[in-house]
């Protein structure tokens, strides 16, 4: 079976009516570019979490300044 979507355009020209059919992606295609889309969202899903973790690091390093100066310097 070849999995073919088309899509159906008139194009209007003065005293002239054209219709053509544009070609749609295959299966396959959409499987390709699908394949490529994959690890690129990956990276950006790592990115994610390491500004998060970066964020955490952060927020940790300032509740021990603030506890150690709330307590005399003391940790």
């Amino acid at each position: 079976m070849n999995y073919i979507w088309k899509m159906s355009v008139e194009i209007t020209i003065p005293n002239r009516r054209i219709k053509r059919f544009l070609r749609g992606f295959t299966l396959i295609e959409l499987l390709v570019v699908i394949a490529i889309l994959i690890p690129a969202l990956h990276r950006v899903r790592e990115q994610g979490k390491r500004a998060v973790c970066l964020s955490h690091l952060k927020q940790l390093g300032l509740v021990w300044i603030m506890y150690a100066d709330d307590d005399d310097m003391y940790l």
